[in-house]
């Protein structure tokens, strides 16, 4: 069952997909949000699968990247996206896992729920352009901006942030001392010249376009 928090200003519009998602098998709303603050309160009491996320909200990229920030298991999905590659990037690197456009059906929101859960990218092909030029981008420069190598435990303690999983979820699943997490964590970030959480797993993503 993928649990989902669905977050918009719009009442009419967080009781609507509520109730249309809840008809799906496999989908659970198991709460809604108002605004930004509430959507990174719930996300933290409730651990949802995928916070579905209004970027029509004032807030909706400082949301994404606190939820990003938190360490918890949940996928963001940026619903109502306009297809501009500013705001598609800016989505991206706030750790963005997946982009439902304005224009998107309702067959393509539920697609896209359960696309981003299983670490997939499922986005339209506007959205993928914006993407591909923006890696293009980092590709022109990256003579400019070559990283140090990481170590074979830091690629796979960085594969594993990319999917989203929370320092806590490493330890347990490389059978290692959280601290020592905290430290291949910080050590990436510096190696890969990111600052926060979603802006590494951001990157990753974009790099196996």
């Amino acid at each position: 069952m993928i649990t989902i928090l669905v977050a918009t200003s719009i009442r009419l519009y967080r009781e609507g997909l509520s109730d249309t998602l809840a008809r799906y098998d496999g989908l659970s709303v198991i709460g809604t949000a108002a605004s930004g603050a509430e959507a990174i309160e719930r996300v933290g009491a409730m651990q949802p699968d995928v916070l579905l996320l209004d970027m029509q909200l004032s807030d909706g990229l400082r949301t994404m990247t606190a939820v990003s920030e938190l360490g918890a298991n949940t996928r963001v999905l940026a619903l109502a996206i306009p297809e501009r590659e500013r705001e598609i990037v800016a989505c991206a690197e706030a750790g963005a896992a997946g982009f439902v456009p304005r224009e998107a059906s309702l067959a393509d929101l539920v697609q896209a729920l359960r696309s981003v859960v299983r670490g997939e990218l499922r986005c339209s092909p506007a959205v993928a352009q914006c993407l591909l030029r923006r890696v293009r981008a980092l590709a022109s420069t990256s003579g400019q901006d070559d990283h140090e190598p990481l170590t074979p435990r830091q690629r796979q303690i960085a594969e594993l942030v990319r999917r989203g999983l929370s320092n806590k979820e490493i330890a347990v699943q490389l059978h290692i001392e959280l601290s020592t997490v905290k430290n291949h964590v910080h050590s990436i970030l510096e190696k890969m010249r990111v600052q926060r959480r979603g802006q590494l797993a951001a990157k990753l993503r974009l790099a196996t376009l």
